[in-house]
Order: C-alpha cells, then structure tokens, then sequence
C-alpha cells in the first residue's frame, strides 16, 4: 500500500468527470499534488487541486499537463455506448489517438506509471466501436510497455455508481426517474445481471495498484456481488417509497450484455505453405472442442 505522500505528483485527463472526480478528490484527500487535466473546468474543483483545460487531441497540451508527474490516468473521451456508435471516429479520435498523445507524453516525462481506463466490453461481442477503441488502446499501452519501458496498468470497469454521475449512467437514471415519478424503459430481461461498483471504491482501487508488485497487469474493476436488475429496481422502490414506473423491452436492440460480458469466438484459420494443413495451435483447439462436445 502506497502511503500518504506530499511529493507524488498525479494527473487526471478526464478529472472533471464522473469517475476522474472522484478519483481526484481521495488522491487530494491523501495528500497528493493534484492535477485535473480535461476540456472544461471541473465543477468539483477543490482549493488543493490544479485545473488544466486542454484537448486531449492535442499533443501539446497533453505534454504539457504532465511535465513533472509520478502517475497519469486517463478517463477522458467517450464513454456511452450509443454515442460511440453513433459517431465512430469521433470515438476513435478521442479513445484511441487520444490515448496515444497521452501515451507518448508520459513516455518523454518517465513518468512511474500509466493508468488506462477501460471497459468489461472488451471480453464481450457487445460494446460497439466502444469496445473496439478500448481493445485498440489496451495494445497500445502494452506495446508502449514493451518498446519503451513505460509501466502501466489497465483497469477493466465494470458498471459504476455514485455521485456527480448523470442519466447516462444507469443507476443515476433509474434513481432519478423514480424519484420523479417518470416512466423508464429498459431494454433487456429482468434476469439482467450486473456486479455494481461504488466509485468511491474505484478510486481506493486506484491507489492501491500504485505498488510495484501489480506493474504492468490487467485488473477487472467491478462489485463484489451480482445483482439482478429488477432487484435494483425494487431496492430503488423501497428505499424511496415510491413505485417505479419501469417496464422491460425484451424484444429490443440491446447493445449491452444481459449476464456476463464473456464471449468465446471460434476463429479457425488455416496457414498456406506448399501444402495446406491445420496449424498445430489450431489442431489443440479442435481437440479441446471434441472433447467437450463430448462431455
């Protein structure tokens, strides 16, 4: 465990966000030299925190932000899936390239370690071109490990909750509506499932993986315990004391996923020599598939 340190200097690209905000406020409370680095003032600014307006596009500006930091998160660009969707290079721009300028500013500052915000989606055939920047990221930021030294870690978020969240965000939308009394429409079963995480949780995660020892390492970021949707939607009910209006759109387009984020795709492929034949690791593969085809 990292212990309080005045010296340690973090930045937040994404720092007036929903979870950058939070994340920004514990390392504040910690003792840390704050930097909020986004594209519009934090509206949580606190007084020990350093504001930086800047694009993330622009390499500049990212350099410039973390001259003199130990650590550097990323939580900025696009987050919502349908808007991802919506507009795939506005997406890419921001997520990949993005990512990219920060990547290759850290690297010139040598920086102690990267902190890449990314998504569950990426395990699943759900997520759209959300996922798809995400995955991209994910190898840049290895691939940067690799040819130039510079420490990482990849945080794998789940479905968070909180404050300063807005309707975007799930929970944050059904909480509201009830409490307003209007009509929300889900789109899915009730059987839904989900491992809810508080983002004040987030942001111990992210101090702790501050230790050498998880250099370089993957971690999914989610709750400790599964809860079904319609549950959450009755907890909501009780603990306001107002019925929900909800209903369930089962036959809807749903580009999220209903109980788990996995996936196993089937890619078989075949390699041209003088003679066609099975690539050994394709050869085990089959072999694994028979056998439990069997079972």
């Amino acid at each position: 465990m990292i212990k309080k340190n005045k010296k340690l200097n973090i930045v937040v690209w994404g720092g007036s966000g929903f979870i950058g905000s939070h994340v920004c406020d514990y390392f504040s409370n910690r003792g840390y030299k704050v930097v909020v680095a986004d594209k519009i003032k934090s509206q949580w600014l606190k007084k020990n925190q350093i504001m930086f307006i800047g694009n993330i596009n622009k390499f500049d500006h990212v350099q410039k932000s973390i001259k003199g930091a130990d650590y550097v998160f990323n939580f900025a660009g696009v987050s919502n899936i349908e808007n991802s969707n919506k507009n795939p290079i506005d997406t890419i721009n921001q997520n990949l390239l993005g990512n990219l300028n920060i990547l290759e500013a850290s690297k010139i500052n040598k920086i102690k370690k990267y902190i890449f915000a990314s998504t569950i989606y990426v395990y699943s055939n759900a997520g759209g071109f959300y996922k798809c920047s995400k995955q991209a990221s994910e190898i840049f930021v290895k691939q940067y490990q690799r040819e130039y030294g510079l420490n990482y870690n990849i945080l794998r978020f789940g479905t968070v909750y909180g404050t300063r969240a807005n309707e975007k965000n799930a929970v944050y939308k059904y909480i509201k509506n009830n409490l307003d009394n209007k009509k929300t429409v889900i789109n899915g079963e009730p059987s839904l499932l989900r491992e809810y995480i508080h983002v004040k949780d987030v942001a111990n995660i992210c101090e702790k993986i501050f230790d050498k020892k998880f250099n370089n390492q993957t971690f999914i970021v989610t709750g400790n315990n599964q809860t079904r949707i319609s549950d959450l939607i009755e907890m909501i009910s009780e603990i306001s004391g107002k019925k929900n209006k909800v209903t369930f759109n089962k036959k809807a387009k749903n580009l999220h996923y209903q109980i788990t984020p996995y996936s196993f795709e089937e890619n078989v492929s075949k390699k041209i020599v003088s003679n066609i034949y099975t690539d050994l690791g394709q050869g085990i593969l089959e072999i694994m598939q028979s056998l439990k085809s069997k079972k």
